[in-house]
């Protein structure tokens, strides 16, 4: 059986390309520079508790003229705490050498017995890039949609059926976090993709000329800003963190307006929209996810998305910093079966802080 690479996807004449560095590789789905909007919190290793001192009420009060002993105050300062809760994730792939005999890897593979180490070959190499671009991508996938009650059969259809949750239910994400606020708080929730949101069809979720018009996405970051807690509004290093779609009509609405749209370079390289001197990041990589997903046959769940919030807030919670697939992979040759594996294999999880230090728009 195949592994990794199954050869018989391509024709084999023996003089065909022999490197495979010279196919044309798929591309990834853009994503912003992790650290861009994430604070990484090394040494997590099992349940920690995240621990909240709140303020103290009024104090103050108008002193009582017949005595000299102050009154006492039935003012408290409230404790609260979250854990973090690190699930340990995994997977093996496995390549036997003779599942790429007849291939264009041959040309770089080893002679003799150690024919079946591809260790240092072009297969190692191209699956090393592929396998650190599938660990990024796991990571994002699991900090952002992570869901531990995740369900293709329930009556909201948020999974795309026959997909396998154990790629989503190790640990609940941000969105899920986010949504959860949201409905506890009203205060945190703006509804202006409400209705493009719950329409009926892929194509009535779809942002139309109607919606430039009334301009969903300039009202929906205005609301977004103006609407969210004060603490979080007078912060310097706020971020509008957006599905690629609400980006996008942002953009189209601007230019509806003959206001400038153009794109402007921020931490890392990244591109970004502007609204009122605040990053408008859309990842693109959100909405893939989102229609691969999270279809269920007629609609998507919550195609167009925005949060507002600040990087320290969405805190992610690793072993240890540091490039993910280099810590999060293990590559080495088994001499018995004559084959190549990879593992991958990491502790993580998510935490937004603070609750009120997000604003959120689905």
């Amino acid at each position: 059986m195949a592994g990794v690479f199954d050869p018989s996807q391509l024709t084999f004449n023996g003089e065909e390309v022999k490197d495979i560095r010279e196919a044309v590789w798929e591309k990834v789905f853009q994503r912003p520079e992790f650290q861009l909007f994430h604070s990484v919190h090394a040494g997590i290793k099992t349940k920690q508790q995240i621990a909240y001192v709140g303020k103290l009420g009024l104090i103050g009060r108008k002193s009582d003229p017949e005595s000299c002993e102050p009154s006492v105050s039935d003012e408290t300062i409230a404790l609260s705490e979250k854990f973090w809760d690190p699930m340990f994730v995994e997977d093996r792939l496995k390549q036997c050498w003779k599942d790429l005999n007849n291939s264009l890897f041959r040309y770089s593979m080893k002679n003799g017995v150690q024919v079946g180490d591809l260790e240092g070959t072009d297969y190692a190499i191209v699956l090393e890039d592929r396998v650190s671009e599938a660990v990024q991508e796991m990571v994002w996938r699991l900090i952002w949609f992570g869901d531990t009650a995740a369900d293709h059969s329930d009556a909201t259809g948020v999974m795309t059926p026959g997909i396998d949750l154990d790629y989503w239910n190790p640990i609940d994400g941000f969105w899920k976090q986010l949504v959860a606020i949201a409905t506890a708080d009203a205060t945190r929730l703006v509804g202006t993709l409400d209705s493009k949101n719950t329409a009926a069809s892929y194509a009535l979720q779809e942002f139309d000329g109607t919606d430039t018009t009334n301009k969903i996405a300039i009202n929906t970051l205005e609301q977004l800003k103006y609407n969210a807690d004060y603490r979080l509004r007078q912060r310097d290093d706020l971020v509008f963190i957006t599905t690629q779609s609400v980006a996008d009509q942002y953009a189209k609405e601007l230019r509806s307006e003959q206001l400038d749209s153009s794109f402007q370079r921020i931490e890392g390289g990244y591109k970004a929209l502007m609204f009122e001197d605040i990053p408008v990041v859309g990842v693109n990589l959100f909405d893939n996810l989102i229609r691969t997903y999270q279809d269920n046959g007629t609609t998507y769940y919550l195609p167009h998305r925005a949060v507002l919030t600040t990087k320290e807030n969405l805190a992610v919670g690793l072993e240890e910093a540091g490039d993910f697939a280099g810590m999060a992979t293990d590559w080495f040759y088994d001499r018995r079966d004559k084959s190549f594996y990879t593992d991958i294999g990491m502790h993580i999880d998510a935490k937004v802080i603070e609750d009120y230090m997000i604003q959120i728009a689905y």
